[in-house]
């Protein structure tokens, strides 16, 4: 990197995603033999010889303490996010396998709507691939959400968990804050549940950014197509 004159730190070189997981644990252990004062701990002296000693563990290190003990920032997690742009193995169908109409076309609109907000023309791939990619940092929000819920709850308790983030974000507006529900986040089950330390009975359902939305900004003065109530309402019994 430094022939190319590119950066050189941690999350500017090119390697395995299984590397850039590893090498903080290691980085971790390195600050707990190094200063154990620091994290609360008294390691015994261990004598100039060689010496082995297997220990049984339950889990893997949780992610964030490890990323905590050796020192790297939320950043960095964005970093590695930022890695994989077509995301990992969703753990839920977002949308059904072959969408039918009127929900395929409506689908296709909305996109087509927003990227004409933001000046985006669909042959701009790049320019709708980085917009897509501002996901990753919660669209410059200083707060990011994560919801979850036990593996083996159903429907009902997915649309409850639906209402309690409608909630959080009506809260949230009533405070002076703005907020994004980011399904996308759906597609980054397994970098999300080790960043967070998610325990393996539960899973990610969506992400949501919290902060102060810029007003001058575009997209912000976008507002989706609706269709007229009586597509998709029908009142019976009123006058």
């Amino acid at each position: 990197n430094e022939r190319l004159m590119l950066g050189t730190g941690y999350t500017d070189l090119t390697m395995p995603m299984e590397t850039q997981f590893y090498v903080p644990k290691l980085q971790a252990i390195k600050n707990i033999v190094a200063r154990p004062q620091s994290f609360g701990s008294e390691l015994p002296k261990i004598g100039n010889h060689p010496y082995f000693q297997t220990v049984n563990i339950r889990r893997d290190m949780d992610i964030t303490l490890a990323a905590k003990m050796a020192e790297v920032p939320l950043d960095d997690f964005k970093a590695i996010v930022r890695t994989k742009p077509f995301g990992e193995t969703p753990e839920y169908e977002v949308y059904p396998q072959n969408l039918w109409d009127p929900f395929r076309t409506r689908r296709f609109q909305n996109g087509e709507d927003l990227y004409a907000s933001l000046g985006i023309p669909r042959e701009d791939k790049p320019a709708r691939l980085q917009q897509l990619a501002n996901n990753t940092t919660f669209f410059g929000a200083p707060v990011g959400l994560f919801f979850c819920l036990d593996r083996k709850l159903g429907p009902p308790q997915w649309s409850d968990l639906g209402m309690y983030m409608q909630t959080v974000m009506l809260l949230a507006l009533e405070r002076g804050l703005d907020t994004c529900a980011q399904e996308f986040w759906a597609r980054y089950p397994q970098t999300v549940a080790a960043f967070v330390g998610m325990p393996d009975d539960h899973m990610l359902f969506s992400g949501m950014a919290l902060g102060y939305r810029d007003p001058d900004h575009a997209i912000n003065g976008w507002r989706s197509a609706r269709d007229p109530a009586d597509v998709w309402c029908e009142l019976k019994g009123f006058e």
